[in-house]
C-alpha cells in the first residue's frame, strides 16, 4: 500500500508539472496560427513574414526545451509504476498463504472427524449447489455438541489458535 501511495504521488506530481508546459505550448501555437494561416493563404507582407519567422524560431527553441522536460516527466511516470511488479509478488504470496491455511483447516477438520461432512459439501458444490457452510446435525455426529451459530465456529477456531 505504501508503494502504491508513493507511486500515485510521483505520478500526480509529474502530471502537474507537465500541465503548465502543455498550456504554454498551446498558447504559443495559438499566437502563431493566425499569421501562419495568412502566410499559407498568400495574405502576408514582408514585415509580417519576418515577424512570423522570428516567432517560429522562438517557438522551435521553446518546443525543444519543453519536449526535453516532458520526456523527463513521462519517464518519471513510467518509473513510478515499478511498484506493480512488487505488488504482484506480494499478492501472489498472500494467495499462496491463504491456500496453505485453507489446506491446514481442511486437515484439522478431517482430524476432528468432519471428513464426511466436508465430502458432502464438496459433492454439493460439484452439482452446482453452493452451501454457506457444512450442515452438521446431531444424528451425523458422534459428539452431542453441534455448531449452532457462527459464534460457535469462531470459538472453535479460536480454541485451535486461529
Amino acid at each position: 500500500m505504501e508503494k502504491t501511495e508513493i507511486a500515485a504521488n510521483r505520478t500526480m506530481d509529474a502530471v502537474e508539472s507537465m500541465l503548465p508546459i502543455a498550456d504554454n505550448l498551446q498558447e504559443c501555437l495559438t499566437q502563431v496560427r493566425p499569421q501562419w494561416n495568412n502566410l499559407m493563404g498568400g495574405r502576408i507582407d514582408i514585415t509580417s513574414f519576418k515577424d512570423l519567422c522570428h516567432q517560429i524560431d522562438g517557438l522551435l527553441t521553446q518546443v525543444e526545451g519543453d519536449t526535453t522536460s516532458l520526456h523527463g516527466q513521462l519517464t518519471e511516470i513510467l518509473m513510478a509504476q515499478d511498484f506493480q511488479d512488487l505488488t504482484g509478488q506480494v499478492i501472489r504470496r498472500v494467495i499462496e498463504l491463504v491456500q496453505e491455511v485453507e489446506k491446514q483447516l481442511v486437515d484439522i477438520l478431517t482430524a476432528f472427524g468432519l471428513d464426511e461432512d466436508y465430502k458432502e459439501q464438496e459433492s454439493d458444490n460439484q452439482t452446482g449447489i453452493e452451501a454457506e457452510g457444512p450442515v452438521v446435525t446431531e444424528e451425523k455426529r458422534q459428539e452431542k455438541q453441534v455448531m449452532q451459530s457462527q459464534d460457535d465456529v469462531d470459538d472453535l477456531l479460536s480454541s485451535l489458535g486461529f
